[in-house]
């Protein structure tokens, strides 16, 4: 079922619900949609209440400022969660979706009970230097080309934590990247160690698309995750 949001500040949100029990959320990733989870849906609808969310400025979402930041964008999940009167629910954030998640959990940890991070990033330091480098480069190239861009500039912003305020979230934690992801092993380890009830797993000849690209093998370990 499709459904919309108008924000406290006038941003029109996008949100889907499909099937029946606990509300599972999902948050996509930088220039992503919710859609992109398509055969997580599938595979978890059947036992859960499946909300994919397109971030503002992504998909059907509407944004027409010039800046994003986590902290905002938490926000409208939060907003959803209320207008859908989710005192509880479970969540799984990819990349920027899992930066977003970290936000929300340590700002609202009674309200999450099981936390999915997928290839997450608490600061840009955690993204190895040559992509965090090409990131640099290409926003501002298009900040000099007067080209506007909020979605990308994400890529070069702190989602706005401490490692310390990790410790405030408690739901049970699953820290998951790939063998071959962009994000460093020993930030993932960091973060793991600062989140209390937390288990860090490394996804064999995984990448960064890891749900994208081998959505059975995730879909599996996600669901002994959950369950």
């Amino acid at each position: 079922m499709d459904k919309w949001i108008t924000t406290t500040d006038q941003v029109k949100i996008y949100y889907s619900v499909c099937g029946h029990g606990p509300a599972l959320i999902f948050l996509h990733g930088n220039l992503q949609t919710g859609r992109v989870f398509k055969k997580q849906v599938a595979y978890f609808s059947k036992k859960y209440t499946c909300l994919t969310i397109d971030t503002r400025a992504h998909g059907r979402s509407f944004f027409d400022g010039e800046r994003l930041v986590f902290s905002r964008l938490a926000q409208d999940v939060f907003d959803v969660m209320n207008q859908e009167n989710l005192q509880k629910a479970d969540l799984i954030g990819f990349s920027d979706g899992a930066n977003i998640a970290m936000v929300l959990a340590s700002e609202h940890p009674d309200r999450f009970s099981r936390l999915v991070l997928n290839a997450g990033n608490l600061t840009t330091k955690g993204i190895y230097f040559a992509l965090r480098f090409f990131f640099f480069v290409t926003t501002h190239l298009l900040n000099w080309l007067k080209i506007s861009r909020p979605t990308l500039q994400l890529l070069t912003q702190n989602t706005g934590l401490e490692m310390s305020d990790l410790s405030r979230i408690t739901a049970q934690t699953l820290i998951l990247i790939g063998q071959f992801d962009v994000v460093k092993y020993a930030h993932a380890y960091e973060m793991s160690t600062f989140i209390p009830d937390s288990k860090l797993i490394v996804a064999p000849l995984a990448t960064h698309l890891f749900f994208y690209f081998q959505p059975k093998r995730f879909n599996k370990l996600i669901d002994q995750f959950l369950s």
